[in-house]
């Protein structure tokens, strides 16, 4: 993860240290739960033997978070953005989320009426993506506060016609996004800008529930916000599948029972 995210340099000593240590750690797990299958490559990569891994993915907080349409939605009231086609990005936005790739893809878009980004997070990022957005006025993006306590995430995840997520490059088999889940329980349909064996472009391509673009894609990414604004039906049927979705495979209770399934292995073993 620090290497991927640019903290700290492969080859430097820190690094080797530090990986040292991994490798020993890792030769002495009895279980090492993995959240994607991206991840669990990667440690068998790191020469963990397959009986020693188990691929427990996030879970969706199905019983907060529901399909809510844009005209129940009071906080996208507030914002007058009812009527707008809106490009949700909500959650933390740091060292290894591209920021700069949404920037890019608003810029492109600012002549679109009715097309507005939403930005509502937190992370080392905001600060510089609300200072690019004051300089260069673009007024097709707003930069708010991650308003509501958990218990109302529903009012945030909601917002948009469609979600972001975006990673820099690298990161796949490092970062398995939870916020993926709870945005399909929303029932809205991702574009993920992420590496194609991510495990979150897997879930996004298989599932069928969404845009898959390259990291670092602004054009990509502007093409695929227009391909859904073009087709409601097919984001809408999208949404439904990812509402599902979460529901049939990615529930609290189906990931309790793989963690006490992993459990009892061990004390088996």
């Amino acid at each position: 993860m620090l290497a991927a995210a640019g903290i700290l340099r492969r080859g430097t000593s820190a690094y080797e240290i530090l990986a040292a240590a991994s490798r020993f750690l890792l030769r002495r797990c009895q279980r090492i739960i993995t959240l994607g299958r991206d991840m669990r490559s990667l440690f068998w990569n790191k020469g963990c033997a397959p009986a020693q891994l188990a691929l427990i993915p996030n879970w969706a907080e199905n019983e907060l978070v529901h399909e809510l349409s844009k005209r129940e939605n009071k906080w996208l009231a507030r914002l007058r953005l009812t009527d707008s086609f809106v490009v949700l990005y909500a959650g933390n936005s740091g060292r290894t989320h591209d920021v700069e790739v949404i920037l890019g893809a608003a810029r492109l878009l600012r002549t679109e009426s009715s097309l507005h980004f939403l930005i509502a997070g937190f992370g080392g990022r905001m600060a510089e993506l609300e200072a690019t957005v004051r300089r260069e006025s673009l007024e097709n993006i707003s930069v708010e506060p991650f308003a509501f306590p958990r218990s109302e995430q529903v009012q945030t995840l909601s917002a948009g016609d469609i979600a972001l997520i975006t990673f820099v490059p690298g990161m796949a088999g490092v970062s398995v996004p939870s916020r993926m889940y709870n945005i399909m329980a929303a029932g809205r349909p991702i574009i993920a800008v992420a590496d194609a064996e991510s495990e979150l472009a897997r879930v996004v391509v298989e599932e069928a529930i969404g845009w898959l673009v390259p990291p670092g894609d602004a054009r990509g990414l502007a093409d695929a916000v227009l391909e859904a604004r073009k087709n409601p039906d097919r984001v809408t049927q999208m949404g439904a599948r990812a509402a599902r979705t979460a529901r049939e495979k990615y529930s609290l209770d189906l990931a309790l029972e793989r963690y006490r399934a992993a459990v009892r292995s061990v004390i088996a073993s």
